[in-house]
Order: C-alpha cells, then sequence, then structure tokens
C-alpha cells in the first residue's frame, strides 16, 4: 500500500486544476496533494504563505498564534490541522505522528467535499488510500519502539511523538535516537512523498531496537 500512495503523490505532485491550494508545510503539501489527485493546484508556500493566499480557494495551514494570518482571509477556506486534535501547550509539532496525520487528511478531505461536492467520493476515495499507508506505518512504528527509548527533534519537538508512543522525549540526552519532523526538508527532498520522509524515522528506531 505504500508502494501505491507514493506512486499517486508522484502522479499528481504537477497537477493543475480549476481549485488553488495553498499548503503551508510539507506535510499538509503532501496530504493535499494525495487527497486532491488531479482535481486541483495544490501549492507548496512555506514562506509568504499569506501573500500566496490571494490567489486560493484553499488554504491548509498548521494553525495556531503563527497561522493567525489565515483567520483574516476573505473568501477563501481555511483548514486548520490542528483542528480535532489534542494538543500539547504551545506546541504545534502535531504531524510528527501518523495518526494525527490521518484526523488532519480527513478534515480536509471532508473540506474539500463541501467546495467541490460533484468529486466528494474522489477525495474520500484518495483519502482512504493515505489513511491505509498511514496505519501501517503506525503499525511499524509501535513494533519498533520500547519504553525505554529516548527520542529527540533534530528540527523541532517530538513530543507528539514521545506521548502517543510511550517513549521519552529527552533534546539535551546524547544517547536519544535524533528524528526528524520534516515539517520544511530540504530542497532536495522536496518530491519524496511524507510518508516515505517518516519510514526514515522509522529506520533509525528500527535499527536501535534491533
Amino acid at each position: 500500500m505504500l508502494l501505491a500512495l507514493l506512486c499517486l503523490a508522484c502522479g499528481v505532485a504537477m497537477a493543475e486544476g480549476e481549485r488553488v491550494v495553498v499548503a503551508t508545510t510539507y506535510p499538509l503539501y503532501d496530504m493535499a496533494r494525495i487527497v486532491c489527485g488531479d482535481l486541483a493546484d495544490v501549492q507548496y508556500a512555506p514562506e509568504d504563505a499569506e501573500k500566496a493566499a490571494e490567489k486560493a480557494d484553499v488554504v491548509f495551514c498548521i494553525g495556531g498564534e503563527s497561522d493567525a494570518w489565515a483567520d483574516a482571509l476573505a473568501d477563501v477556506k481555511v483548514v486548520k490541522a490542528v483542528n480535532g486534535l489534542e494538543l500539547i501547550e504551545g506546541n504545534t509539532d502535531v504531524l510528527t505522528i501518523p495518526v494525527n496525520c490521518m484526523i488532519s487528511a480527513s478534515y480536509f478531505a471532508d473540506a474539500m467535499g463541501e467546495l467541490d461536492p460533484d468529486n466528494n467520493q474522489a477525495y474520500q476515495s484518495n483519502l482512504s488510500s493515505y489513511v491505509e499507508a498511514m496505519s501501517a506505518l503506525d503499525s511499524h512504528i509501535r513494533d519498533a519502539v520500547n519504553a525505554d527509548m529516548k527520542v529527540k527533534g533534530a528540527d523541532g519537538s517530538m513530543a507528539y511523538f514521545a506521548r502517543e508512543y510511550g517513549v521519552t522525549e529527552a533534546q539535551d540526552s546524547e544517547d536519544a535516537i535524533e528524528l526528524y519532523t520534516y515539517s520544511y526538508p530540504a530542497e532536495d527532498l522536496l518530491d519524496t512523498p511524507y510518508a516515505e520522509l517518516m519510514h526514515s524515522n522509522l529506520h533509525l528506531l528500527a535499527d536501535i531496537a534491533d
């Protein structure tokens, strides 16, 4: 199923459509292009997102104080990834775990279906493929972790990861496993599906477990 998801993501990377979706982080961009397929032009705007949103039909952002600008948008549908999630105060690195990705993708698919009801079935079908792949990834992570593990974030917080999988976040510990949020990956990774990037973390965990 992961292979199918990767192929789907590659197939929609250059999607062009009548509607424009602007996503502010890479996980959201990848999520949106998979859910939308060829039904929308999905754009990644990690910088100057507010300017890019001026020509958008939908803005897909994390939410929180850094995305407060989205609340003032007129005639633009704003979907916030934090909706429906159990948040850790002051922490918006919510997409470091598959379960939160699945919830956020579901909200986004529903929003697209409301905006474009004629294609709601297609959005929901694409969502199902995304959820199936993320569910499999979640299972693999649970098999790889143990309660003695320590993790830290190389580019952000692993607090949600630690809470979900029963490990310890130890940012200052030298023996902690260094994981990545991939919220804003290097340019050479921008065509890599987010599920594949998260598998890199899985390999780090599995190597330690072995």
